[in-house]
């Protein structure tokens, strides 16, 4: 089945992602493609009870689809995989539930962002110099006029086509990339003295 091209924008579809564990689910099958319940629980480390809800739901509201099957020595188990390639988000800010969906998941987000990142320091098999650093974190702020802004989306944008063309393959690690942008105009003006 061919994946749908649209950002999420049902209200339904915002609402299940506002779970992290939902994410993760998405996340997964996005990076590893078609699995099995099993096969989720296991890369997330969760019982594959636990999942059963967020599969249901997710299925629901058509983010992700039944594949096939693959025989196991019991019985045959369901392959899902995403149903809608992901895209940047296009945000509707005039309908306050979706702000409000807007919010939980970019919290999500960076809570998963967070616990990945503490996760990965605990086991401390990470490369932490050079050019395969595969541990990072920072925060900055500047001030960007549109032309630098328009660049900055550029390159994101083509970390994000990196990203998506990626396969697993031995050689390779899995990584989480997360990334945010907001403007900070509630706070101060360019050329305001404080």
């Amino acid at each position: 089945m061919k994946k749908e091209q649209r950002p999420y924008q049902v209200i339904e579809q915002l609402r299940a992602i506002r779970f992290p564990i939902r994410q993760e689910i998405m996340d997964c099958l996005y990076a590893n493609g078609s699995s099995t319940v099993p096969q989720l629980a296991k890369h997330l480390g969760v019982t594959p009870e636990s999942l059963y809800p967020h599969i249901r739901y997710l299925q629901k509201v058509r983010l992700i689809q039944v594949t096939g099957e693959r025989q196991t020595p019991r019985r045959p188990a369901t392959l899902y995989n995403i149903a809608i390639r992901k895209q940047p988000m296009r945000y509707d800010l005039t309908d306050p539930e979706k702000r409000a969906c807007y919010v939980d998941i970019a919290q999500a987000i960076l809570r998963l962002t967070a616990r990945d990142w503490e996760a990965a320091v605990l086991a401390g098999d990470v490369t932490v110099e050079g050019s395969k650093r595969d541990l990072n974190v920072g925060r900055l702020t500047a001030w960007l006029s549109d032309s630098e802004l328009i660049l900055f989306n550029q390159k994101i944008r083509e970390i994000v086509q990196l990203i998506q063309k990626s396969k697993p393959a031995p050689d390779k690690r899995l990584l989480a990339v997360t990334f945010a942008i907001a403007p900070l105009g509630h706070r101060h003006k360019s050329g305001d003295e404080s």
